[in-house]
């Protein structure tokens, strides 16, 4: 590595005894790092809290604050969690040593300090905090475009299970129409603006987008209470698209929902190169089609999610309908406006 290599890197030394603290700094700054100096543990949460440091270099024995304590408190804090700490001591025992790592201390070097070995610990824990900050910089972008069971660790990943579900389904009324009249970039502003508030929605009501679908979506509720959070949730979509207004080229967005409840299949689907994760089965199919029975801002439930979500929701009958696909008729409600 260049001897500049540590020139984007900002290193907070803190010591008591001065010279300690400027022999430090001048190796690091040949190195091309940025220092600044504190004489103990309250004088560096001082710096810490306006600073914005890549790593810490700190003494542990220190009046005011030691080293442990000001590890610990850099730990505690969210701003400062992922900040390098490297604990300085001339203090070899055993347990001193573990104290420091179990502080939260990302490595240790012994007292005397030799240039070359603080260089190379020192760069060694930037590389190793730099990679990562950018996976977790990674895994939380990725994280937008997998569902919550497949970030979620399970001995099944990978399998098939049958699990009892509420599924919803919601798409918008007319949208084949309105994409042929309607600018595409405002079409997709719009659209996004439209998905965004029902994904929030869905996740506050405990359910996970499963997958998107052009203009709409299919979103999975688990365990108890799965029908009437369901409910919940649309009910809410539907209260906002009501009433929010003109959204891109809708005068309120027209939002259609369905919502079944039952066994499905849980697992993944797909080749080696493409696979999703994803639910299916009659009750899936079941759900698109009472989504397909539902108007512009309409919910359209079946009867065994009605059983659970009457006691908090008002619906009306809507008797039975012949739903495509299915070879009987199927008893439905509708959730009343509110």
């Amino acid at each position: 590595m260049s001897r500049k290599d540590l020139a984007s890197t900002c290193v907070l030394v803190v010591d008591d005894k001065p010279l300690a603290r400027q022999i430090i700094c001048r190796w690091l700054k040949r190195a091309g790092a940025q220092t600044f100096e504190a004489g103990n543990g309250e004088e560096a949460e001082a710096l810490l809290k306006d600073g914005q440091f890549d790593l810490i270099l700190t003494d542990i024995d220190m009046p005011v604050m030691d080293g442990l304590t000001l590890t610990q408190r850099v730990r505690a804090r969210a701003r400062t969690a992922d900040v390098g700490i490297l604990v300085v001591t001339g203090d070899l025992r055993h347990q001193r040593l573990l104290d420091a790592l179990g502080a939260g201390a990302d490595d240790f070097i012994t007292k005397p300090i030799l240039g070359e070995v603080l260089l190379a610990r020192v760069r060694s824990l930037i590389r190793r905090r730099r990679a990562e900050g950018e996976a977790r910089r990674l895994a939380l972008r990725l994280s937008s475009y997998v569902s919550t069971p497949v970030r979620e660790p399970s001995p099944l990943f990978g399998g098939i299970e049958e699990v009892e579900v509420t599924v919803l389904f919601s798409d918008l009324r007319g949208f084949t129409s309105t994409s042929e009249r309607v600018e595409p970039a405002l079409l997709f502003e719009s659209l996004n603006s439209v998905l965004t508030l029902q994904v929030e929605k869905i996740q506050k009501h405990g359910g996970y987008v499963d997958k998107f679908s052009g203009d709409g979506l299919l979103a999975v509720f688990e365990s108890e209470g799965a029908a009437k959070r369901a409910c919940l949730a649309a009910a809410e979509i539907t209260a906002w698209a009501r009433n929010s207004g003109a959204i891109g080229p809708w005068g309120s967005p027209p939002i259609g929902f369905g919502i079944h409840a039952g066994m499905v299949m849980r697992g993944d689907l797909g080749s080696e190169s493409r696979r999703e994760f994803t639910v299916i089965g009659s009750v899936v199919n079941a759900a698109a089609r009472l989504c397909g029975a539902a108007s512009a801002l309409e919910v359209v439930v079946s009867a065994v999610v009605w059983e659970e979500a009457r006691e908090f929701l008002p619906f009306t009958s809507g008797g039975d309908i012949a739903l495509k696909g299915l070879a009987k008729p199927m008893q439905v409600y509708r959730l009343s406006a509110s």
